[in-house]
């Protein structure tokens, strides 16, 4: 489960080791109120690929609307970023483009019983997801030695540990953090 409760579970193994400097997550709600928890006042990468991954997701590869290209090639731009003047320009681009499309992300469609809804709800949330996301996004520009994506931990760590979980799947949750625990330390 990836609730707070769990991440605060799996949190407080590391603990033990010591407090990060910097956690790189996706920002899943419950992991973000468990670090908040477990490692009061560390800092956030958000996972580049993350985001970028979500935010064409939901723009899809060939939006119809002057907005959504615009958004889409902010978005692409991200995982070129690597300095400090990139990223200033970058979010000096990305506010520029909220302020031009403001009175278009601001548009209702309404239906016929009278109820309304924002026309533009996939830029609003695309917009929404950029910004929340922009002040933990560029940690690894002061510190090289910070990752920019999860990616070694999702492709390469958990990838192979929910393969292994998977050929072992008639097994009970007991013996899953079994198998879990001399996985890892084999790895060692």
């Amino acid at each position: 489960r990836e609730n707070a409760e769990s991440w605060e579970r799996f949190l407080d193994v590391f603990y033990a080791v010591g407090v990060p400097q910097v956690i790189v997550c996706d920002a899943q709600k419950g992991l973000l109120k468990a670090i908040g928890t477990v490692f009061p006042g560390v800092l956030i990468q958000r996972c580049l690929t993350h985001v970028i991954r979500q935010a064409k997701g939901w723009l899809t590869q060939h939006p119809k609307t002057k907005a959504g290209r615009e958004l889409l090639a902010l978005v692409l731009r991200l995982s070129s970023i690597q300095t400090l003047r990139q990223k200033r320009r970058w979010i000096r681009e990305f506010r520029s483009w909220k302020r031009r499309h403001f009175t278009f992300l601001k548009e209702r469609t309404q239906a016929l019983s009278g109820r309304s809804w924002y026309t533009h709800r996939v830029l609003r949330g695309v917009r929404s997801l950029l910004t929340n996301a922009t002040p933990d996004l560029f940690r690894f520009i002061r510190d090289p030695s910070i990752p920019k994506t999860s990616n070694t931990v999702e492709g390469g760590l958990n990838a192979r540990l929910k393969e292994f979980i998977r050929c072992h799947r008639g097994t009970t949750l007991q013996g899953k953090l079994v198998l879990c625990c001399w996985y890892l330390s084999e790895r060692q």
